[in-house]
């Protein structure tokens, strides 16, 4: 009488982002997951301690070594955390700033017969997100809405490796000018750090928010995706 093999155990999402964060200097990680159950992205909050391509290549051979699981590197996002120097070492070291930094693709705004809805769209090296948030028009509002619907966007592009809160957001008149000021909570499995981004008022109250949160989190944090 043959021998009844059992099939091979399902591996868990569970199972694996519990496998990733155990690479050094990995923080946390977060599997996106498609209708059919495969891996579509692998987001990855990690620390300046290694480089991307590094903490890529350990996901690979720890998913294939205790898996099975072949992950495709294009699908593998690596946010990296840092101080507010970040940006200036990296393009000190000769690599392209630009190309770090997460953009302002589309702003607008739509007002509806319940209140106020502001849409943000971020573009990083091609791949986009939106975020959107929705309130009563109040003058409050309209400087906090914009800046909820850029964090929407952000953790978007980090797929919920990550978070961030609204803590304040100020207009500042000046002799020349009227700026923005915003304090974000950057939330992690590392704890909560305040973090701080200015813009000027060019055109719209509400687009100087948004790239004032932009300049809080592009000096902090900086993404590479595994086919970069």
């Amino acid at each position: 009488m043959e021998d009844k093999i059992d099939p091979k155990p399902i591996v868990t999402s569970s199972e694996l982002e519990n496998t990733i964060r155990q690479i050094r200097g990995v923080s946390t990680a977060r599997l996106i997951l498609g209708s059919d159950g495969a891996i579509e992205e692998v987001h990855v909050l990690a620390t300046q301690e290694r480089s991307p391509k590094q903490i890529v290549r350990d996901i690979e051979s720890a998913c294939m070594v205790r898996f099975g699981v072949r992950l495709d590197r294009r699908k593998i996002s690596v946010a990296r955390v840092s101080g507010d120097e970040s940006l200036e070492k990296l393009g000190a070291s000769g690599v392209d700033v630009a190309q770090k930094r997460i953009e302002l693709e589309r702003f607008r705004s739509s007002f509806e017969s319940d209140g106020i809805k502001f849409y943000v769209d971020l573009n990083h090296n091609g791949r986009v997100a939106r975020g959107y948030d929705f309130g009563p028009p109040t003058a409050d509002n309209k400087l906090r809405l914009p800046a909820s619907a850029t964090a929407h966007a952000i953790e978007g592009l980090l797929g919920g490796a990550c978070s961030f809160v609204l803590e304040d957001v100020q207009l500042i008149q000046m002799r020349r000018g009227t700026a923005v000021i915003v304090l974000v909570s950057f939330i992690s499995p590392g704890g909560e750090e305040p973090i701080s981004g200015v813009a000027l008022v060019r055109r719209d109250e509400g687009e100087a928010v948004v790239r004032a949160v932009l300049h809080a989190i592009n000096r902090h944090i900086t993404i590479t995706y595994g086919d970069d």
